[in-house]
């Protein structure tokens, strides 16, 4: 039995909920199945259940309430406010109704009647525990749920003239929500409309750089442009729109706003139609916080000399260009962190390009390749007479890469002594050469990467602990092939125009089934496989086919993968062992049997909860419990429940 309030899980023969103290005395069991349905997403089989709970108490206000929730969440709105109406008249007074309520009003354009509702919100005390039934499901955090409605009477209080108001409730929303990207938003949208011109420009810059969406960021950029000519910046102003047009060179906004600023300030002589041939620039040519994600195609005119393009659209790949949109506005080191053919180096150029250093040198450190007796000589450089062949003076990678960026690709590779002249470079940016006295000093910002697992290399006595600190101030991990398959698509696509140059008609030859086998390959060498095995079965085919052998060979693969791997009903599970000084409690134990069994089953809910003899909602309360979600789990390489 659970209760209907908070859902928890009530033992037989408990006559109130210990999570929350409601008496389950005369509670309708329909009410309580209703509840429950709907915590687990069920909304249609929890109206009809609620609407049993309704006849059989139809004077009870909260069961009224709950039965307006199954009907908003069923897209009945006005049955929803009907319910709600009813329940205040009974005398019930529930945030989350007039919460509700607020939502369908401003739906209806009933701003008063909306805004009344949202101010006896913030001013009451809210309290709800996350997780729980009903605000609980849909907010993580009682603030998160405050910054809500407070964004929505600043939005009410701008459309009613209000300014001053709705700045107050702007800036309260952001005050329980700094992050809130909506908020932020509108108030720099409403600093602009003010002729706040300094505020403006500041909301924007944080704008851009909080924000994942390129929708909003072009937008933001727009905007930014005119504070930034209001304001009497011109040059800023024509750069943020120059980087609009980069991203979007059709963009009928910035092409219009550049027109007016060229023309007002008799920058550029007007044509006879009015129009401007506007140039867009590419990444070598401007710093561009805008770059993202791509779609794997550009026009002739969008094509970047040095083909820097990172394909997707994953939400993973999205968080990454997020943080590498930070990194490359910053001038702090940089960690990037991946498995072999994710793209590490493609992402660390990408970085450089559009920093303010993409006009000085880019220096690239493979430290896995050069033998080990000459890397410090290629780092650090050396004198003449330094040692046996040095017949010349020789200056290093770091003294090259002065002013500009160093990427020291497999950074982990490093030996141990030179991890400590590292050390000492990134602290105070100065060495001296092999078998020289002179100390050099060089500003330089430094990228890495590795494919390894530092942390675990720091246990093990082979890296340097403080060189991770100094090396991990702006880490960014990127996810392998496998976890984000949504984008393999794009990237086959992708590949497919690289290797055809466009001029063969080849996606008739790619069928649903080849896409699905590419989309289920754990593909193992992650991008570089992708690529690889695209450019032999364009190569291997003919002018009008493709070798779809090599396609085929991925099924055979992945079929014998799932043979050996994934467990099934003819299979067992790896056995667990436990370390004999390991003493967990029973709580602890649950919980890493939990994530063992998430592992064993490839992060797939259903079947863990299978396994489990659990329901796939308990398995989620319990993970929401616990504090963590699968997706989280999944980009924790280091992640051991149990030692195996």
């Amino acid at each position: 039995m659970r209760c209907p309030r908070c859902n928890t899980e009530i033992a037989i023969g408990r006559n109130f909920c210990p999570e929350c103290g409601i008496s389950m005395v005369n509670v309708p069991q329909a009410l309580i199945d209703g509840i429950r349905l709907f915590c687990e997403g069920e909304y249609k089989e929890a109206l009809t259940k609620l609407k049993i709970a309704c006849l059989t108490q139809p004077s009870n206000p909260e069961i009224i309430k709950d039965c307006g929730h199954a009907y908003l969440h069923n897209g009945n709105l006005s049955d929803a406010l009907e319910m709600y109406e009813r329940a205040q008249m009974l005398g019930g007074d529930f945030i989350d109704a007039k919460y509700n309520q607020a939502l369908i009003f401003l739906s209806e354009h009933r701003l008063e009647e909306a805004k009344k509702n949202l101010l006896s919100i913030v001013n009451d005390k809210v309290e709800f525990k996350p997780g729980r039934y009903y605000l609980g499901l849909i907010f993580s955090d009682v603030n998160f749920f405050l910054a809500d409605c407070h964004l929505s009477l600043g939005l009410i209080f701008k459309e009613e003239g209000e300014l001053a108001e709705s700045e107050k409730h702007l800036l309260k929303a952001m005050e329980y929500n700094p992050r809130h990207i909506s908020a932020l938003h509108s108030l720099a949208d409403l600093y602009l409309l003010q002729k706040r011109y300094s505020l403006a420009i500041e909301k924007y810059n944080q704008l851009i750089m909080l924000s994942p969406l390129d929708e909003e960021l072009i937008e933001a950029h727009n905007n930014l442009a005119l504070a930034y000519y209001e304001n009497g910046q011109v040059d800023e102003a024509v750069r943020e729109l120059n980087q609009v047009l980069q991203r979007d060179p059709g963009n009928p906004s910035a092409i219009h706003n550049l027109n007016m600023i060229y023309e007002k300030e008799g920058l550029v002589p007007l044509d006879k139609r009015g129009k401007l041939d506007v140039k867009v620039l590419s990444a070598t040519e401007v710093a561009s916080p805008i770059f993202s994600l791509s779609p794997g195609y550009r026009t002739e005119r969008e094509e970047m000399p040095h083909k820097i393009m990172i394909v997707g659209k994953s939400k993973e790949m999205q968080r990454v260009m997020r943080y590498a949109r930070l990194a490359a506005a910053s001038n702090a080191t940089v960690l990037i962190t991946g498995e072999n053919g994710t793209g590490k180096e493609l992402l660390a150029r990408m970085i450089y390009y559009n920093s303010p250093r993409r006009n000085k040198p880019f220096v690239v450190v493979d430290c896995a390749t050069i033998p080990e007796n000459l890397l410090e000589s290629e780092l650090f450089g050396h004198e003449r007479g330094a040692f046996t062949d040095a017949i010349s003076k020789k200056l290093g990678r770091f003294e090259l890469a002065n002013e500009g960026t160093i990427f020291l690709d497999e950074v982990a590779e490093l030996p141990h002594y030179l991890q400590a002249k590292l050390l000492r470079v990134l602290q105070e940016r100065e060495f001296t050469r092999i078998g020289g006295n002179e100390t050099i000093h060089v500003d330089v910002r430094i990228i890495a990467a590795t494919n390894r697992d530092l942390q675990e290399l720091i246990k093990q006595g082979r890296f340097r602990e403080d060189l991770y600190y100094r090396l991990n101030v702006l880490p960014i991990h990127i996810p392998p092939l496998r976890e984000r398959k949504e984008d393999i698509p794009l990237l086959v696509d992708f590949f497919l125009r690289k290797f055809t140059k466009r001029d063969v008609t080849y996606k008739q030859f790619l069928s649903e089934e080849d896409i699905e086998n590419l989309m289920n390959y754990h593909w193992p060498g992650n991008i570089r496989e992708l690529e690889n095995t695209i450019e032999r079965a364009v190569v291997m085919g003919t002018q009008t086919s493709l070798y779809l052998e090599e396609i085929s060979k991925l099924k055979r693969l992945r079929n014998d993968k799932v043979e050996k791997s994934s467990p099934n009903e003819n299979s067992t599970l790896q056995p667990l062992l436990i370390d004999e000084n390991d003493k967990p409690t029973l709580e602890e134990l649950e919980r890493r049997y939990v994530f063992y069994i998430l592992k064993q089953t490839g992060w797939n809910q259903r079947r863990a909860a299978e396994i489990l003899g659990i329901n796939t909602s308990t398995l989620w309360r319990k993970l929401k419990r616990y504090g963590v979600n699968v997706h989280s789990l999944k980009e924790e390489e280091n992640l051991t429940p149990f030692p195996l």
